[in-house]
């Protein structure tokens, strides 16, 4: 089952994959802006509606994203810092952040990073960081 890896249909990256996997991977996979949420602020805490989505920040100044607790188990998304606004991610109360380093910030603009639970409350960061 050899399929285009990629296809881009009306603005739609759609991959394909090359082989059958039963349970293991979807026939497609799909990003469109229904995945993607753009912000202009200077402070964000996540919500359960950025489950699984990218967040743009587009600010010029410095973004301070906070994660609260009791989001839902596994929750995940990526970080692109779009503006010259540096993010810096901070774990609410009850909250565990874990990162490689002290790298808690984005690493500059366009910079992409991702936020990872593997367990109820504690999230780890990982991308393009920096301090």
């Amino acid at each position: 089952m050899n399929k285009s890896p990629l296809i881009n249909a009306q603005g739609t990256a759609v991959y394909r994959q090359y082989g059958s996997f039963p349970g293991v991977l979807a026939d497609t996979y799909q990003l469109n802006n229904a995945g993607v949420t753009t912000k202009s602020v200077s402070s964000y805490t996540l919500t359960e509606a950025d489950n699984g989505k990218i967040v743009v920040f587009t600010s010029a100044s410095a973004v301070t994203l906070t994660i609260p607790a009791n989001l839902t188990p596994l929750f995940t998304c990526s970080l692109v810092q779009y503006g010259t606004g540096q993010v810096t991610v901070t774990a609410g109360t009850g909250v565990t952040l874990r990162l490689r380093g002290s790298t808690n910030k984005t690493g500059g603009q366009y910079a992409i990073a991702s936020l990872v639970s593997v367990v109820t409350n504690e999230y780890i960061l990982a991308g393009d960081t920096s301090t």
